[in-house]
């Protein structure tokens, strides 16, 4: 494993590589990861602020770009508390920790831990916060990928059954004041969700929020014909994706999001029986005509004095075919409104790359 400190977009960084893959987070200020990528591929998943950062002392909070946490529900100014400061970082071999310093005035300690896979495009991100203060503090850990524009998202859906099979409804979805579900920018699927990022300046923010679980039972239930035309081993595959995506009872969700060559999968657990803020959301996604953002969110409670809450995410980056398929099929036209989204086909290209994951336990 490599590790070495480096100046990175005009901040003082460090680098962490597995000759495969390598991840840049700020130590000067946040901390933000700000590069995810495949070694000498110039593509950068994440979003910068600008092309050139400088640390800011001004007292106030600055987005920078890339990956952060912050803890939920949003509140001004608790969340938005300034990180500007240098961040204590240490490396033991295997294990990246990124701890800035403390919050006084919200009564919490952060810490992001980084731990890469050796030989394979996968990386562990667990975040921490704990109660330094002397009494509890209701919050939820909220983890926050700002990817760089020009992508599509892909949200699943839960499975198909029919009326009267399916009584129930199956999973929470949370709209904000300004969300527009007549927006081209999505695509509602039978199988997918798609929030695509539009780089017009006339498009305004869309957020949206749900429980992604994905503990539906799958065995027993058929994949509609349609959706398995052109791609018949796909059934057999889900099914091995399904098998492993429950461990002890926790139920993993994921997102991905496409965007140029590569396509980037984020997977998270859902706790069951568990509070999560936003009406029960522990995924939310939000775009505007310069990012777009993959968020996960852990249980929302009372922290204990000194008490630590852990969220863990499972990063995956994959390679497209020639051409970039996923990313050309899924793209915002430069006018007018996206083609239908072959959900088929979609699914025949993500089946193998989510098999690759392995879920959050």
């Amino acid at each position: 494993m490599q590790f070495q400190e480096v100046d990175f977009a005009g901040l003082h960084c460090v680098r962490l590589s597995n000759g495969i893959i390598e991840l840049i987070a700020s130590v000067q200020v946040g901390p933000r990861i700000l590069r995810l990528g495949f070694v000498g591929d110039e593509t950068n998943l994440m979003h910068l602020e600008s092309p050139t950062l400088t640390a800011q002392q001004d007292g106030k909070w600055h987005p920078y770009g890339g990956h952060r946490l912050w803890h939920a529900p949003e509140e001004f100014p608790r969340t938005y508390f300034p990180d500007n400061h240098p961040v204590e970082h240490t490396f033991d071999g295997t294990t990246l920790v990124l701890r800035p310093p403390p919050e006084p005035e919200n009564g919490v300690q952060k810490e992001i831990r980084i731990t890469m896979h050796p030989g394979a495009a996968q990386v562990d991100v667990l975040h921490h916060i704990t109660n330094i203060s002397r009494w509890p503090i209701p919050l939820a850990p909220w983890s926050l990928t700002v990817c760089r524009a020009g992508g599509a998202c892909i949200i699943p859906q839960e499975p198909y059954k029919p009326h009267p099979e399916a009584l129930l409804p199956v999973r929470p979805q949370a709209m904000w004041a300004y969300t527009n579900m007549q927006d081209p920018r999505w695509t509602w699927g039978e199988h997918f969700i798609v929030m695509r990022q539009d780089r017009s300046p006339a498009k305004y923010q869309q957020k949206i929020g749900f429980g992604n679980t994905l503990v539906r039972p799958l065995r027993g239930w058929q994949w509609p014909p349609a959706l398995l035309r052109g791609c018949h081993w796909a059934g057999s595959l889900l099914l091995h994706v399904y098998d492993a995506c429950v461990v002890g009872g926790v139920g993993q969700g994921w997102a991905a999001y496409a965007l140029d060559s590569v396509v980037f999968i984020k997977r998270f657990a859902h706790r069951a029986g568990a509070t999560y803020p936003d009406y029960g959301c522990n995924c939310e996604f939000y775009t505007d005509p310069h990012i777009l953002e993959v968020e996960t969110l852990g249980p929302l409670g009372p922290v204990q004095p000194q008490q630590t809450v852990a969220h863990t995410e499972h990063w995956s980056l994959h390679r497209q075919a020639a051409g970039a398929p996923l990313s050309r099929m899924l793209a915002m036209p430069a006018e007018g409104r996206p083609a239908p989204v072959d959900e088929a086909q979609v699914q025949a290209l993500l089946a193998p790359m989510l098999a690759e994951t392995r879920p959050v336990a």
